[in-house]
Order: structure tokens, then C-alpha cells, then sequence
């Protein structure tokens, strides 16, 4: 993902390359980051952080866990992956992924649908861990949960242009 500075204060652009966050992030698609430093992290956030080879990747989170040594720890998951998942601690996060840009929308991810959406796609995604039979049915929720945010998108855009 390649980033740059963009006009808001403690924001960042990145754009999206690869398919662990498909059908919700594609490749191609522009991601703007909340990268300010008191920012908080929970379960079914999507964050940034620099992976392997220092390609900057965005996943999902988990779960977090506050360890014995008082370090805030993540479990990511990219929504498309199978069972690759990493701990991460909150340190290593760049920060939170708040809108997904495309051509024709843009997907908000801080309003309530997307909130409920993305604890679905975290639940869904936990059975998986523990489930691997599951991953259809995974594949399915999140492809479905995936349509109604892009669907709810472009209905805010089409009743802005009837105004």
C-alpha cells in the first residue's frame, strides 16, 4: 500500500494493493487513516500497521488483550485470509482505517450500520479461527455484509444528487 500526508490534521491516504480485506477493500481502492496518537483501538476496527518486508497492510481486529506487562495486545485477521492472523501490539499500529474511497463511493466507516456490520464480520470471523469449516460460510457473511455497506454508500450518493 502506498501512503501519503493528506490536508486533515492526523489524517493519512494509503492505497489499497492485494485482496486480504477483499470484497470490502479491493485493490486499488484509497483508504484514509485516523493516525491520531490518543487513538483508541476495539474488536472490528481495521488498522494499518507495517508487515512483513515493510509493506504497510490493513486488517481487522479480533480481539485485544491487556497483558501482565500492561502492553495492549491486537489479534488482526484480514477478512479474506483463511487462518493467518498475528498478534500485534498497539505500539506497531499506524491507526484506523475511517473511510474507503472508491471511484463512484465511499464507504464511512465510523457511522452505526458500518459499526454493526463490522462486529458481524469480527464474530464471523472468530468462528473461523476456531472453525475452519466455517470459512464459506465466512466467505459468504462477509461478502453479503460487504454488499449492504457498498449498497447503503451509493444510496447516500443518489440522494444527495436528487437534492
Amino acid at each position: 500500500m502506498l501512503n501519503k500526508k493528506i490536508d486533515t490534521p492526523h489524517a493519512m491516504q494509503m492505497t489499497g494493493k492485494g485482496d486480504s480485506m477483499a470484497p470490502l477493500i479491493k485493490s486499488g481502492a484509497n483508504l484514509i487513516l485516523d493516525i491520531s496518537p490518543e487513538q483508541t483501538y476495539r474488536a472490528g476496527d481495521i488498522v494499518a500497521f507495517v508487515g512483513y518486508r515493510g509493506n504497510i497492510v490493513a486488517h481487522r481486529i479480533l480481539f485485544s488483550a491487556l497483558l501482565p506487562s500492561g502492553h495492549q495486545q491486537y489479534l488482526l485477521k484480514g477478512d479474506h485470509n483463511i487462518g493467518t492472523s498475528q498478534y500485534m501490539d498497539a505500539e506497531r499500529l499506524l491507526g484506523k482505517v475511517q473511510k474507503i474511497v472508491y471511484p463512484l463511493y465511499n464507504i464511512d466507516l465510523a457511522t452505526p450500520l458500518s459499526s454493526f456490520v463490522a462486529r458481524l464480520i469480527t464474530y464471523s470471523g472468530r468462528i473461523t479461527l476456531a472453525h475452519h469449516w466455517f470459512y464459506t460460510v465466512n466467505r459468504i457473511t462477509v461478502f453479503c455484509l460487504t454488499l449492504v455497506l457498498i449498497s447503503n454508500a451509493r444510496r447516500r450518493i443518489l440522494k444527495r444528487g436528487k437534492k
